[in-house]
């Protein structure tokens, strides 16, 4: 057995899916009576893409990364976050909710439905593996999480809808 790095792992996981055409599912149930919201989502490729609980501590210190491994932004969390990861590193967090009962859920999304910003490479840089762990470790609300992807000049989508 030969050891393989996460980021190549991520590579050619991506590599081998671009001629899917399938996408990963978000929905939000309508809101209880009692105040419950049930938020679920589908993972299309779960035997592909190795996940693992994750737990991240309020004073985690995350760092943004390119795909080939340069350093990007850096963050010290202010909210414990536990969600599901991919590829054995607990801060790709595929989905996750912090102590503040935010949540976030990171979505395969081909043909078009979002676009990348260029890798800058001026050390703010965060990528979208890294975006689910820096928005709900420094993040409250959705105020928070819109105020935070203002100030953050990212390689990260800005999506977009596709009518």
């Amino acid at each position: 057995l030969h050891p393989v790095s996460p980021r190549r792992s991520v590579r050619r996981f991506y590599a081998g899916v671009t001629t899917i055409a399938r996408m990963c599912t978000n929905f939000k149930m309508k809101q209880a009576k009692d105040g419950t919201i049930v938020v679920g989502r589908s993972l299309e490729f779960p035997t592909l893409m190795p996940t693992a609980l994750s737990v991240l501590p309020s004073d985690y210190a995350g760092t943004g990364q390119d795909s080939g491994g340069t350093a990007g932004k850096t963050w010290t969390a202010t909210h414990g976050v536990v969600g599901m990861c991919a590829f054995g590193n607990p801060q790709w967090l595929l989905d996750g909710m912090n102590d503040a009962g935010l949540s976030a859920h990171l979505l395969y999304m081909p043909g078009g439905y979002c676009t990348y910003q260029p890798f800058a490479g001026k050390g703010e840089d965060i990528s979208q593996v890294d975006m689910v762990a820096f928005l709900l470790g420094t993040c409250s609300s959705i105020a928070e999480v819109k105020q935070a992807m203002e100030r953050t000049p990212d390689f990260v989508s800005k999506a977009r809808s596709k009518k």
